[in-house]
């Protein structure tokens, strides 16, 4: 019992230093008509982006597992006659503690102390217009010539936010204004109505009071790994969760190759569960204690 104890502590010790993980994925958001004739997507990750109407018009938001998607329309449709996925102008996501200000194709948005997220924007690193329409193409570069524009106006929805932004732009000051305008367009599928419920609050990792993995969560860790050909994952606790759009869980888990003579060792699973349910890995953080 002693060396278990030990284990969860150096464990936790870790997880603590070292967590570096996407948070859920940008699939719920809404978007309105401002009284200026521009238009604003906000997500309950806690971002708002705001387009002119050439670029409403113009492109759609396509949510992933790491983050929500900015696509032109008709090079995306053009190259998915084609048999490919292409046309995108930029990626909004967010990392516990990365900020991706080293990497050259990244813009880094700004942090918030409020749900320990760093927000960055990705760009694209090849050429994504549809090259064989002339208008297509043309359609692509003139929004391509203001993307940096679209994310310098990026906002962070919280009141803890600190919105230093790498290059040199800031962003405009938001408040807490997580209530918009009147006018709605669409949403991305949730009935939920801002006026009347609001957007749930998210929050940074908070350690779990309980270690214990209930069956529910073994049951999502079964689900999750279930492609995991090369390894059987057993938990041995939980270490911390998020809440995001959904919930993300940090589980410690006993790794068994299932290679011949292959030795367990322990890791940290990261798990992201969707408000639907659907369960998908994260990451799976290797914490260097092996087994004797």
């Amino acid at each position: 019992m002693n060396k278990v104890r030990a284990l969860l502590f150096v464990v936790l010790l870790a997880f603590a230093a070292s967590v570096n993980v996407f948070a859920g994925a940008f699939s719920d958001y809404y978007d309105y008509m401002n009284d200026d004739g521009t238009y604003s997507y906000y997500f309950t990750q806690g971002l708002k982006v705001t387009l002119n109407e050439e670029w409403y018009q113009n492109t759609f938001v396509s949510a992933e597992d790491y983050g929500a998607v900015f696509y032109h329309k008709d090079s995306y449709d053009r190259y998915a006659e084609e048999g490919f996925k292409a046309g995108r102008l930029f990626t909004i996501g967010a990392s516990v503690n990365t900020s991706f200000e080293q990497l050259p194709s990244f813009v880094y948005i700004g942090f918030d102390e409020e749900t320990a997220m760093n927000y960055y924007a990705e760009l694209p690193t090849d050429y994504q217009a549809y090259p064989k329409d002339p208008a297509v193409k043309a359609e692509y570069d003139a929004l391509w010539a203001t993307v940096r524009d679209v994310i310098a106006g990026i906002e962070i929805l919280s009141d803890t936010k600190n919105d230093s932004v790498s290059g040199g732009n800031t962003l405009a000051d938001s408040g807490n204004d997580m209530v918009p305008g009147e006018n709605t367009l669409q949403d991305s599928g949730n009935d939920m109505v801002p006026d009347k419920n609001p957007m749930p609050l998210l929050g940074g990792w908070e350690a779990a009071a309980d270690p214990t993995v209930s069956d529910d969560l073994k049951m999502i860790l079964s689900e999750a790994t279930r492609y995991q050909t090369d390894a059987v994952f057993e938990p041995v606790a939980l270490l911390a969760t998020q809440i995001v759009s959904g919930t993300n869980y940090c589980v410690l888990c006993k790794m068994v190759p299932v290679l011949p003579d292959a030795k367990p060792a322990y890791v940290n699973v990261y798990l992201y569960v969707d408000l639907s349910g659907n369960a998908s890995i994260l990451e799976i953080q290797d914490i260097n204690i092996g087994l004797n």
